[in-house]
């Protein structure tokens, strides 16, 4: 770069009476030309000014002394020299004060984020720099539809930046970055449902989400009931009939959704506090061994698990005599699991599975005979059997 300094004299014609102006340039020529631009001459090929110096002694001298008693009336950078600055450095705008549009273009090239120094910068440039990079959105005033749609379609997430968006501009933002829903403040339900189509665990980031976009959420996944704030009953029936467990994430459940939820796994009864006699018999039919779950369960639905799995009796604290019976007449092993039973539970126990008679304590003549009936190698389980016991083993 290179300083060339003018001086004016007292003519009625110079710009500036007397004093000097310095433009700041590529080099000599270009800042004669720069001059003549701003000054141009009022005889035809003579410079409207009294000299011109171009060594720097000659310059520093007059930035000391001035000029017949005046200073500098402007310090210029020419265009050239802006350009060449810019190109460098687009950052380098913040110093030239009323860059031209070339200038400006050149600048946010270079580097887009140089936008911030330019005040109010025509649409042009700024399409050119939010294509750069979305993001410096951020420091445009009122951008246009078309500079938003721009801006997002480089960097879905420069929405963040944008009060109000159209449904368009919102559509064109998680096409480019499905995330970006995070900045969205009440998106339409086509949006959301864009949203949930390329990533359905983007749902918790949709503040009261339609029933529609919720339902679409559960068919691609269950589990993501949780992700979604105050689901609706629909929701929550759609939720459980694929996965009983998701009750668990879901607060408050109706008896219609305590229903479905066993109806779909009978384990999910774990998670209900206080089911009804219903929901119990829901969740016994569906699994039997769900009465591990169930607190102080009735005769009725005890009965309905050791029907359907003898051996569920472990489950039950203190099984009336009538649970006990349905249970070994189910499986005879879950004799095992019951304390002291009563010969007749004995008997019901050995007569369904002989060797059965191996967890009776002490059992009466009647029910070894009765086991060895039913399976002759049951004797095996026998001390001291009787001669009738082994003739009925043999036959066996």
């Amino acid at each position: 770069m290179k300083e060339v300094l003018f001086t004016f004299g007292d003519s009625e014609h110079f710009p500036f009476k007397d004093g000097y102006l310095i433009i700041k340039a590529v080099d000599v020529s270009n800042a004669i030309d720069e001059f003549r631009k701003l000054y141009p001459d009022k005889q035809h090929g003579v410079l409207n000014c009294s000299d011109v110096y171009v060594e720097q002694e000659d310059i520093d001298y007059f930035k000391k002394n001035g000029n017949k008693g005046k200073q500098c009336h402007k310090y210029i950078i020419s265009e050239q020299a802006q350009l060449e600055a810019v190109r460098q450095d687009g950052y380098a705008i913040q110093y030239i004060d009323n860059p031209s549009e070339e200038v400006q273009l050149e600048a946010i090239k270079k580097g887009p984020g140089a936008i911030q120094y330019i005040g109010n910068p025509s649409e042009q440039i700024q399409l050119e720099a939010v294509k750069q990079y979305g993001n410096v959105i951020q420091y445009i005033d009122n951008p246009t539809e078309e500079v938003q749609l721009a801006a997002v379609k480089q960097y879905g997430n420069a929405i963040e930046h944008i009060d109000n968006p159209s449904e368009e501009v919102q559509l064109e933002a998680i096409k480019r970055d499905s995330d970006a829903i995070r900045y969205i403040k009440n998106p339409t339900e086509k949006v959301q449902l864009e949203v949930i189509k390329q990533d359905a665990r983007l749902i918790k980031y949709i503040n009261n989400p339609s029933e529609k976009a919720q339902l679409e959420t559960i068919k691609r996944n269950n589990w993501l009931i949780g992700y979604i704030e105050n689901p609706t009953e629909k929701v929550l029936l759609e939720a459980v009939k694929g996965y009983g467990g998701l009750i668990k994430d879901i607060k408050n459940p109706s008896e219609e959704t305590q229903l479905d939820a066993v109806k779909n796994d009978g384990s999910a009864i774990q998670y209900i506090d206080n089911p009804s006699e219903e929901v119990q018999l829901e969740a016994i039919k569906k699994s039997p061994d769900a009465i591990q779950y169930i607190s102080n369960p009735s005769e009725q639905i005890q009965l309905e698990a050791v029907k359907q799995y003898g051996n569920g009796i472990k489950h039950i604290d203190n099984p009336s005599e009538l649970v006990q019976l349905e249970a070994v007449r189910q499986y005879g092993s879950a004799i095992q699991y019951i304390n002291n039973p009563s010969e007749l539970v004995q008997l019901e126990a050995v007569k369904q599975y002989g060797s059965a008679i191996q967890y009776i304590d002490n059992p009466s003549e009647e029910v070894q005979l009765e086991a060895v009936r039913q399976f002759g190698s049951a004797i095996q389980y026998i001390d001291n059997p009787t001669q009738e016991m082994k003739l009925e083993a043999v036959k066996q």
